[in-house]
């Protein structure tokens, strides 16, 4: 599967490939260093080296049927992926049977990410996903995209940044 998105092509959208690994585990650490850098403590880089990002990357190509990149030439600028719900491993069962895992886009506010999400829930498909409590702009994003907050909540890596998450369905 390959697309473009845009007027003006934009990247092109294709399968998450193993090869792909490290280009994802670097936007991830990327996006997180500009997102979350107020919300964590400076040691907190300490403990998350690229191969804490690049195994997260992996468990997700494990399990997720839908798992695309968006990429312009060589850059892996968008990651995206989807499958079964996983509430059940953070004992709160789930709400919806899909989950979205991830989203990121390396440059927000160009519709890449609109263009993610729609393929990996497509024709808006009833899921839920976990969005940090203090991700006001993501958890807009999701809310134009017709999810809610449904009143769960849990705390991703409890041990070395302690971030309150909140789950969203439609």
């Amino acid at each position: 599967m390959t697309t473009a998105h845009g007027d003006s092509g934009g990247p092109a959208i294709r399968a998450a490939a193993t090869e792909d690994v490290p280009a994802i585990a670097a936007l991830v650490d990327r996006m997180w260093r500009t997102t979350y850098a107020d919300l964590v403590d400076d040691s907190f880089w300490a403990t998350v080296p690229m191969t804490f990002w690049a195994a997260e990357v992996r468990s997700h190509l494990c399990v997720a049927p839908t798992a695309l990149v968006a990429v312009e030439g060589d850059d892996v600028v968008g990651w995206v992926c989807s499958g079964p719900a996983r509430s059940e491993q953070i004992d709160i069962p789930r709400a919806r049977s899909r989950e979205l895992y991830t989203l990121y886009v390396g440059a927000p506010g160009h519709g890449l990410g609109q263009h993610l999400l729609d393929a990996a829930l497509p024709n808006d498909e009833p899921a839920e996903l976990w969005v940090f409590e203090a991700n006001l702009a993501a958890q807009r994003f999701y809310r134009r995209n017709g999810f809610t907050p449904e009143g769960s909540r849990h705390v991703y890596l409890p041990e070395t940044a302690a971030l309150p998450e909140i789950r969203m369905v439609r």
